[in-house]
């Protein structure tokens, strides 16, 4: 494995996997709670729909931690810092860079991702009340979904690059 890509495969095995592992569970059991009629426990509702939010929430983060470690230790040029890195980041990796690499990210997991990045900075900056509970589940199932094909395109571009060198 090239040296760049070690740190990025730990972190999509050790965080981002397990996170979205956990999100598929608690996402189920929060759709659930909001269709039972039997009058669950409104804290338990609660307690579910801020674990699913702030999952979701993380599973994108880990991503884009990767992400970032692509655009640091491979590209070797850190995206500057600035009110407009998340969406700058993802606009990175999903063009080549010149000399360096082929784009990490296709149009249409650069869109998915773009999506998920708009929902995280929602949960970060509002009141979880102002968040739909069926909109909140259809998230984590996208974010939840998109951590293999992350892990494909990762991988793609690891092998690009290992038979690439010399």
């Amino acid at each position: 494995m090239l040296p760049a890509f070690v740190d990025l495969f730990a972190d999509l095995d050790d965080l981002v996997k397990p996170e979205a592992a956990m999100l598929s569970e608690a996402a189920a059991r929060l759709r659930a709670l909001q269709g039972d009629r039997s009058g669950a426990d409104a804290l338990d509702k609660w307690m579910a729909f801020h674990a699913v939010a702030s999952a979701t929430e993380k599973v994108y983060t880990g991503l884009e931690k990767i992400m970032d470690g692509v655009a640091a230790g491979v590209d070797l040029t850190p995206v500057p810092r600035s009110g407009s890195w998340h969406q700058d980041l993802l606009r990175r990796v999903a063009r080549p860079f010149p000399e360096v690499r082929p784009p990490l990210l296709d149009r249409d997991l650069h869109a998915e991702l773009s999506g998920l990045c708009s929902f995280r900075h929602r949960e970060r900056n509002m009141y979880g009340s102002q968040l739909d509970p069926h909109r909140l589940a259809e998230q984590a199932d996208r974010a939840v979904a998109l951590v293999p094909r992350f892990e494909a395109a990762l991988q793609t571009l690891h092998n690009h690059l290992a038979e690439a060198s010399p």
